[in-house]
């Protein structure tokens, strides 16, 4: 989707967009009349968008405030967002609070952009493939690579995520249940209510004693009564009875 009230420079873009790739729907706007719908109603992979769409409107950020609303959308937390602007503040606070891909700067050179979209379009594959949780904490962008977990806990609603380098990473109002869901890996297991351990680096599961052991730390850690019976058989290769 492109976003930009300057025809010649919408119509450029979306030339731009389609010589880069086959088989793409590009969706382009000059104002915001129905922007936010066509985001509901189909799947955007890449939001090009420009700052000031209504420039009779002294002060107009409706780029802005509309990428701000698309943020409350699950589907559309992380998706790359790339922002035309000639402007310099508002960049502070669309990296903080709206996670932007990158910018491009008016006037913009053709090959920079081209460069810029397609980093962005490959952006959720990264993702994918590097199997990476991403989460906000106070306006910033936090991420955690799941293979660089040891393991994680819950305390006082927050969720403490020990990795493998000893550097503890801490998100507030987060569930074991959720971070499970939202990471979609065999990689993570749920050992207890408060407690996940990446089972990449488990070294013995004692089901009689109800711990788990994990390399490298020195205190084994509880397995909860509910979870006893899932994880002897999860783990049946490497237990202590």
């Amino acid at each position: 989707m492109i976003i930009e009230d300057d025809i010649v420079t919408l119509k450029h873009l979306s030339l731009i967009v389609k010589s880069m790739f086959q088989n793409i729907e590009v969706r382009t706007f000059s104002t915001m009349e129905n922007v936010y719908e066509t985001a509901m109603q189909n799947k955007i992979d890449l939001f090009i968008v420009d700052i000031i769409i209504e420039k009779s409107k002294p002060g107009d950020t409706s780029g802005i405030r509309f990428v701000d609303k698309i943020r409350t959308i699950p589907e559309y937390e992380f998706t790359p967002v790339v922002f035309i602007t000639s402007l310099e503040d508002p960049k502070l606070y669309a990296y903080s609070e709206l996670h932007s891909f990158c910018y491009i700067e008016k006037p913009y050179d053709t090959e920079y952009v081209k460069r810029v979209i397609r980093k962005a379009m490959k952006f959720p594959d990264i993702i994918s493939s590097d199997n990476t949780l991403f989460f906000r904490k106070e306006g910033v962008l936090y991420s955690v690579k799941i293979s660089e977990i040891l393991y994680a806990e819950s305390i006082g609603r927050k969720i403490h995520f020990h990795r493998t380098d000893g550097v503890t990473l801490v998100i507030p109002y987060k569930t074991c249940k959720q971070i499970i869901e939202e990471a979609d890996s065999a990689s993570l297991v749920q050992c207890s209510r408060n407690l996940i351990v990446n089972r990449d680096y488990i070294e013995n599961v004692d089901i009689t004693n109800r711990c788990i052991k994990v390399k490298g730390l020195g205190r084994p850690l509880g397995i909860g009564v509910t979870y006893q019976k899932r994880l002897c058989r999860e783990f049946a290769n490497n237990l202590s009875l």
